[in-house]
């Protein structure tokens, strides 16, 4: 029953653990109800609090983070803010390489498959799932919920041949500011994106290729998120992760942009910082 008043002061070893409850079973299940214990850090930062306590337990961080998941989904019905936790934590999906995706054709005796997905991290897994040709295109997916991924039905699918001036399959994210070009320009300068919309009401930037960008809208009423996440104040809606090499280089160029450094940092290897506009956005080793 591991909790902070079953962790004592001692004489024998500096810190001991008591009220056992043995059980047999995954040593990574053990940290659960201490992590339980404290709803708002598993809330605010449920990957970084994982990988402190595999880092402090020696244990898998992957398999802390299954538990952990199971687990929030499992209390998300008496404690709705760990909803969010479980969606940070829940296996990401991979596509199957070419090769598995033959043998599996050949062992499950399809005449044709397409887009078949596999749920990284999860040891006794079924087979993928797969989609056999004749079914019905414009009927929704039998098999949608249990992991398979089909084409949105209106959006054009382009293979990458299209120039990109001529291509309609664009996305991309949108943050709210009080002033849509300000913000724009920041992350121009922070990314090397290039301006594509400057207008006063909303703006957007590019990457050198692709077609996903990142757009701003100036929103009045925009109220700046506050970080960590706190009762009764306003919550990030979500926030942007930026691969680096040199973490101390990048932050001092963020700095000197505009962005602040949070008091709050939960992990090592990576620095949370707030654009302008108060946006929380990390800045992480690869």
């Amino acid at each position: 029953d591991l909790h902070p008043e079953n962790v004592l002061a001692a004489a024998r070893e500096p810190w001991l653990v008591i009220d056992p409850k043995p059980y047999v079973g995954d040593p990574a299940y053990d940290p659960l109800q201490h992590m339980l214990n404290f709803p708002d850090r598993l809330g605010a930062d449920p990957l970084g609090f994982v990988r402190r306590m595999a880092g402090l337990l020696d244990l898998d961080p992957d398999r802390l983070r299954q538990w952990t998941f199971a687990r929030c989904v499992q209390e998300s019905a008496d404690q709705p803010e760990l909803r969010a936790a479980a969606v940070r934590l829940a296996p990401r999906m991979q596509w199957r390489t070419e090769h598995e995706r033959a043998a599996d054709v050949r062992n499950r005796g399809h005449t044709g498959t397409t887009r078949i997905l596999r749920t990284s991290g999860e040891p006794g897994a079924g087979p993928p799932l797969s989609r056999p040709r004749g079914d019905p295109v414009g009927e929704f997916p039998r098999s949608a919920s249990a992991g398979t991924l089909y084409p949105m039905r209106g959006r054009t699918q382009d293979d990458g041949s299209t120039p990109r001036d001529s291509r309609h399959d664009y996305w991309g994210v949108v943050l709210d500011a009080p002033d849509a070009l300000a913000l724009a320009r920041f992350y121009s300068d922070l990314l090397g994106w290039e301006i594509a919309k400057s207008g006063p009401e909303d703006a957007a930037i590019l990457p050198p290729d692709g077609v996903a960008y990142l757009g701003f809208q100036t929103s009045p009423e925009y109220v700046r998120p506050v970080w960590p996440a706190a009762a009764g104040s306003q919550q990030m809606m979500l926030h942007l992760d930026l691969e680096v090499e040199d973490l101390d280089a990048a932050v001092a160029h963020a700095v000197e942009l505009g962005a602040e450094i949070a008091e709050y940092q939960p992990q090592d290897d990576v620095r949370v910082l707030l654009d302008p506009a108060g946006h929380p956005f990390c800045l992480y080793l690869g």
